[in-house]
């Protein structure tokens, strides 16, 4: 799959996660998503394959248990 369906993927599944959205981007190009609890969750703006998007989700869900305990 090409980066640009890979980014396409990594957007639907955060819209999937509940309490998480889009806050933006870093300077370096790194996508940011915040959870209506507090926690942030960085992301590469070029995701290599489909094991980067599970990880992330896995991180989605771990901040949102537990947002003090994990970094993201």
């Amino acid at each position: 799959m090409s980066a640009s369906g890979l980014r396409k993927q990594l957007f639907q599944m955060v819209e999937d996660e509940p309490g998480w959205s889009y806050a933006g981007h870093t300077k370096a190009g790194h996508l940011k998503f915040q959870h209506e609890n507090g926690a942030i969750a960085y992301a590469s703006g070029s995701p290599s394959d489909r094991r980067s998007i599970l990880n992330l989700r896995s991180d989605l869900r771990r901040l949102a248990r537990e947002p003090k305990r994990c970094s993201g």
